[in-house]
């Protein structure tokens, strides 16, 4: 709403020559906030893009493993990713880095909620990752796998 507000309030603000101070580094703090609010929740859905061409057409037993390994790519990518994030989510905080233009815009609010994002995916990975394990392959979810030894 309020990057919305900016935008339109620098388009408005330009048709009279006047322009909105610090619209950009607002809005680019501002981006990186909204984007990583919803990354948990994807996460916990399972609402990532996935290549339904590949996996549409693998057997059971093959595709419960492929989405295993994927979640544990997944899993380690955003597991970097985060490690990465929270020291410079850290150290920004320390010298509350800001970006200088017409006025201070503060960065560190950002990292820090990029940062935990990812920390929230990291763990909702974890928990996916250890219930694929522990739990056993239904009909509903897998209906080709070989339950008694035979492909059915």
């Amino acid at each position: 709403m309020v990057m919305m507000l900016l935008g339109v309030a620098a388009v408005v603000l330009d048709f009279f020559g006047l322009v909105v101070p610090c619209e950009i580094p607002w809005v680019e703090t501002l981006n990186v906030m909204v984007i990583s609010f919803p990354l948990l929740y994807v996460t916990r859905e399972r609402r990532h893009i996935v290549m339904n061409l590949l996996t549409d057409h693998l057997t059971g037993r093959v595709r419960y493993w492929t989405e295993l390994g994927t979640t544990f790519l997944t899993f380690l990518f955003c597991a970097v990713l985060a490690w990465q994030l929270c020291i410079s989510a850290i150290r920004s905080t320390r010298i509350m880095e800001f970006e200088l233009a017409e006025i201070h815009v503060y960065v560190f609010p950002a990292k820090i909620v990029l940062a935990i994002g990812f920390l929230g995916a990291v763990g909702v990975l974890i928990w996916q990752i250890v219930g694929e394990l522990c739990k056993k392959p239904t009909v509903e979810t897998y209906p080709d796998w070989d339950y008694e030894g035979k492909e059915e």
